[in-house]
């Protein structure tokens, strides 16, 4: 906008609200601002582009005219409440005056305020970017670098708070390798151990298996041994019987002393029989003994399956003892 165009786009935009020329233009007046003085200032203000902190003159400047800019602005403010009590058809056009300036003035007046902290601004941002990078070489090694008041800290103060914090995360690094290590050989030795115990109670169990096969084998050699015995003890009592069945036979052709004779040869062999009977009785009660040795071959010693190598422990003693007890009991039979 040229100079001398803020007090007449006012005045152009006043007839639009129903003021005519003259009245806006005594409006104008009444305000009492130098619109000609200001539009000369924002003109001179959207010169000045300060770029470095070494230009203080630039600085300076944006000050002097922001100044001057600020002044207006609050006289047409003060202006504006003064007339806008007169009504609301002059507030109206008070504000519309108030307005237009403003919008003029105060884009003006921050870009000049933006000139003038030029030096300040690029001070916070060099001082934003350092917090940054140094916030990113910390997270580095703390979780929460907030903790450390690093902002405003020299560079070898910093530098050194960097070191201090990178060897202590080095150090704990370090620990907690060593910690996993050492969790590691822990497994691999109770694998080891757990691998032997399952070995130990394979070769328990296939030992144990073993032995009760054998007394298995042994528990039927017992039985058909008895039973041959018993078979010959019949066979000999029978035997016996047909002997002294024809001894009576002949009794009757014999003369009495060869009858007497051959009674008393006849009631040897007879007590002889009835010994041997005596003796196949006893041995008939070998059944009885021959189940009692069947039963307790018969207990078949089988492992739950555990996954535990404490329980397996227990489990081997079990059948350890269980064994022992069984072969205990066949002595105890082989007494009967």
């Amino acid at each position: 906008m040229a100079k001398e165009t803020i007090a007449s786009d006012i005045e152009s935009q006043l007839v639009t609200t129903g003021q005519n020329q003259s009245a806006a233009a005594k409006l104008l007046e009444a305000y009492g601002v130098p619109f000609v003085e200001m539009g000369k200032l924002i003109e001179e203000s959207k010169t000045i582009t300060v770029t470095s902190e070494d230009d203080t003159e630039g600085m300076a400047k944006a000050k002097s005219i922001g100044k001057q800019l600020q002044q207006g602005r609050l006289a047409i403010k003060a202006k504006h409440d003064e007339l806008k009590a007169d009504s609301l058809a002059y507030g109206k056009a008070v504000d519309l005056i108030q307005r237009i300036a403003l919008a003029e003035i105060e884009p003006a007046e921050a870009h000049l305020k933006l000139q003038e902290k030029f030096a300040e601004t690029q001070q916070k941002l060099r001082h934003e970017e350092r917090i940054n990078e140094r916030t990113s070489k910390l997270a580095q090694y703390v979780e929460d670098p907030s903790i450390y008041n690093y902002g405003d800290m020299a560079d070898d103060a910093f530098q050194m708070l960097l070191e201090q914090v990178k060897a202590a995360h080095d150090l704990q690094a370090e620990k907690a390798e060593a910690a996993a290590n050492a969790m590691l050989a822990a497994e691999a030795k109770a694998e080891a151990e757990r691998k032997a115990a399952a070995e130990a109670d394979r070769i328990a169990r296939e030992k144990a298996e073993a032995e009760a096969v054998e007394l298995r084998k042994k528990n039927e050699a017992i039985q058909a041994k008895a039973k041959a015995e018993k078979a010959a003890a019949d066979k000999k009592l029978a035997d016996a019987q047909k002997k002294i069945d024809e001894a009576k036979k002949a009794e009757d052709d014999r003369i009495a002393a060869e009858k007497a004779e051959a009674y008393r040869k006849a009631e040897e062999e007879r007590l002889e029989a009835l010994r041997i009977a005596e003796e196949a009785k006893k041995a008939a009660a070998a059944p009885d003994k021959d189940k009692l040795l069947e039963w307790v071959g018969s207990m078949d010693i089988v492992e739950p399956l555990l996954s535990t190598p404490e329980a397996k422990k227990v489990a081997a003693r079990i059948t350890g003892h269980l064994l022992a007890s069984i072969l205990t009991y066949q002595k105890l039979i082989e007494e009967l």
